[in-house]
């Protein structure tokens, strides 16, 4: 059986990362391992991830969360690794289901699936379900790959396609991008993979931290995306146009996901 990484990255969440370890824990696969890159947690981390003897678990100071998953994924060995965060977790047979899909494609870079969102007590919330991969929908509409549901091959680590380290908010978005422009190829899987908690210890949903999120924005579009006009601001405007545009094609689908009912997880 090909041997699945799984990294993740946790620093005092103690109150999430029990169910991301069980997770992985439970899926009935028999060739993985889990590596965890602690920043030296002081909350009741350590003593739940040593209830998980199969675990790698690091606890040292880093630079963030980027230079964390890159450590994880540097140590990784597995055929396919993935990213998942201590306040996610993995629906059942996620494994056998990603897996199999490699198996029968095997010109297949990136593998991505749907997810539920769920509220802070890890009741599920709403569904959130990707778009079919698009160049241009990666680019304007932002990151709408969600590392929960996301399987990647190991290509990325021998080619050195890590985490920019620079990045503290929008780096799946960078990273996503690089690999594309590298030729890797994306599929979208339509079943949902995995579940991603909505909180305000997140560091994505605080409004503190929005002004530093769009800064962090700006600067991949300006990396990655053609420039309109000699002029930074007015390609902002550009962007931010294309941006709404996208925001009210995909909205009937956006809407649906909001009105069904999500699954039972």
């Amino acid at each position: 059986m090909p041997k699945i990484s799984v990294v993740t990255a946790c620093w005092n969440f103690g109150s999430f990362i029990g169910k991301a370890l069980e997770s992985v824990a439970s899926q009935g696969w028999e060739d993985y391992e889990h590596i965890v890159i602690d920043n030296c947690s002081t909350d009741n981390t350590a003593e739940i991830v040593k209830k998980y003897p199969k675990v790698r678990f690091i606890s040292e100071p880093d630079r963030g969360q980027s230079d964390a998953i890159n450590k994880g994924f540097r140590l990784a060995t597995g055929d396919v690794i993935a990213w998942l965060n201590a306040d996610e977790y993995y629906l059942p047979d996620t494994f056998k289901t990603v897996m199999s899909t490699f198996a029968q494609s095997p010109d297949l870079d990136v593998l991505y699936g749907d997810a539920v969102l769920l509220h802070a007590d890890g009741k599920p919330w709403r569904r959130k379900c990707a778009f079919d991969f698009r160049e241009y929908l990666l680019k304007y509409y932002g990151c709408f790959l969600l590392t929960c549901t996301t399987f990647l091959r190991r290509r990325f680590v021998d080619e050195n396609i890590l985490l920019d380290e620079s990045l503290h908010f929008h780096m799946d978005h960078d990273f996503f991008l690089r690999l594309m422009k590298a030729d890797f190829r994306f599929r979208r899987l339509r079943r949902f993979l995995g579940c991603f908690c909505v909180h305000d210890v997140s560091k994505t949903s605080n409004p503190a931290t929005f002004g530093k999120r769009m800064a962090e924005r700006e600067l991949i579009q300006a990396n990655y995306c053609p420039r309109f006009s000699p002029d930074a601001a007015t390609n902002r405007l550009v962007y931010l146009a294309i941006t709404y545009v996208l925001k009210a094609v995909t909205f009937p689908s956006r809407a649906l996901n909001r009105v069904l009912p999500p699954p039972r997880v």
